[in-house]
Formats: structure tokens, sequence, C-alpha cells
């Protein structure tokens, strides 16, 4: 007696399929994968980007007496600038602004 074939061709067509299934899970996890970390590296670079913007960074202090201060750091000359009100804060900004826009004209 010869053995049924057609048990052996279900048997390796269902193998077959289950493997391209397989293979076709994989590449759809490896392609999110690819764009989780294309992603993950998008948003490092806006991150990278702000922190290397060109406006003024301007952070608000209080001291021990609870006084309000305020810190400027221009990324452009590197330098930290202190002022007691956010009156002096707006001057230095105008002037800065000013400065700058004269030497764009020229």
């Amino acid at each position: 007696m010869q053995p049924l074939h057609s048990d052996n061709t279900v048997t390796k067509s269902s193998k077959l399929t289950l493997g391209q299934s397989d293979r076709t899970i994989f590449q759809t996890s490896l392609n999110w994968e690819f764009l989780v970390k294309q992603l993950k590296g998008l948003g490092q670079a806006l991150v990278r980007f702000s922190e290397f913007s060109q406006e003024p960074k301007i952070t608000r202090r209080r001291d021990r007496q609870d006084q309000l201060s305020f810190e400027i750091y221009d990324p452009i000359t590197e330098q930290h600038y202190y002022f007691d009100s956010r009156q002096e804060v707006l001057v230095w900004l105008d002037q800065v602004r000013y400065q700058s826009s004269d030497q764009n004209n020229y």
C-alpha cells in the first residue's frame, strides 16, 4: 500500500502558509521598530534644535528674601545677564533686537 500523499501535501502547505505568516508578522514588527526609532531620532533632533536656538533664554529667580530677579542667557554671545526688574529685561531685549536688525541692514 502506498501512503496517501494528500496528507503530506496538506501538511506541507499548512507549514508553508504558517511560515509566510510568521515572516509577515516579523517584517511588520521590524517596520514598526524602524518607525519608532525614526520618530525618536526626530524628537531628539527637535530637542537639539530648540536647545541651540539663537533666542535668548530668560529665567525668573527668587532669592531668600523672595525678591524677583531675571537671568538672561544669550546663546549668540554665550553671555549671562542679570536684571532686577521685568522692565530692565524688556529694555535689554529691545536693545539686542535693535542692534541685530541694524547689523542686518549693513
